[in-house]
């Protein structure tokens, strides 16, 4: 009985000197201080100096404020609050927020692989109300597809012009390298926009899977954020063609044959990530 006791304190002190980085990450309820940098990468990193999206402002209210990810880079919350005064300036009320990242980034608890060094942010396509939402509905309320009886044609009725111009609005931001969308909304896009001559902006459109209630803005590496690691550019051209035309076939859908049972993954620890992320968690 007492080596069963000593074992299992042993275990418990194990633990607690070896946390997981989303236990660490997802205690801390404020930013770490100074200027705003991404460290890491999109699925693997961290942010210092992370800004707050406030909960209401000129054409946005951010939903589900009680998970505390309307944190990001600066550029980020530059980002999402040009597009809200782009769609407020188009007549619309505005956009609700999803989720940005955690205060100072880092994996989240039972949600986002990425979202991790304050470049992520999702937008519902669900339009703003005109009213301000009490705390509870923003809790409550349900984001909407955009597809018809989850197919891949989206709904005329939901998806139409302001959706749409959310999408171009924050595909031409320089500062915004890829869009991810179902590709059911990517194929609406192209319907509408292929050929036109209005620069590359729909080739930053890039289907994914899900991605029917909002889409997922992500931003390339700021300029002297040199601890961020970049991804592969976005391939030349707008996306409408062959590549878009895989999306639609069986192939992505399909189970592989020779599959196995998928395990439990395990959670990254603290002492895993990059040495600033470290700091930045235990500061």
């Amino acid at each position: 009985m007492l080596r069963l006791l000593v074992l299992l304190l042993g275990m418990v002190g194990t633990a607690a000197a070896n946390p997981t980085a989303e236990e660490v990450f997802g205690r801390h309820q404020s930013a770490s201080p100074g200027l705003s940098s991404a460290v890491g990468g999109y699925t693997y990193g961290c942010l210092a100096g992370g800004r707050m999206l406030e909960a209401n402002g000129p054409g946005w209210q951010v939903m589900r404020l009680s998970r505390n990810r309307f944190w990001g880079h600066e550029q980020l919350i530059d980002v999402v609050k040009n597009l809200a005064a782009g769609i407020k300036d188009a007549g619309h009320a505005g956009i609700l927020v999803g989720d940005l990242s955690q205060p100072r980034g880092g994996p989240m608890h039972k949600a986002h692989r990425s979202h991790q060094m304050g470049l992520d942010g999702d937008i519902w396509f669900k339009p703003a109300p005109k009213e301000v939402m009490s705390d509870k509905d923003r809790e409550n309320v349900s984001a909407v597809s955009m597809l018809k009886d989850a197919s891949f044609d989206t709904d005329p009725n939901l998806f139409g012009a302001r959706e749409q111009l959310m999408l171009e609005l924050a595909a031409k931001d320089e500062r915004v390298e890829r869009i991810f969308v179902h590709p059911g909304i990517k194929k609406a896009i192209c319907a509408v926009h292929e050929g036109s001559k209005q620069g590359d902006w729909l080739g930053k459109i890039r289907p994914w899977y899900g991605h029917h209630y909002h889409f997922h803005i992500r931003l390339s590496c700021p300029a002297g954020n040199r601890l961020c690691k970049a991804q592969a550019p976005v391939p030349q051209g707008a996306g409408c063609g062959q590549e878009l035309a895989w999306w639609m076939g069986p192939e992505p859908y399909a189970p592989k044959p020779d599959a196995k049972p998928k395990k439990k993954p395990r959670k990254p620890l603290l002492r895993e990530y990059p040495e600033s992320c470290q700091l930045i968690a235990r500061d």
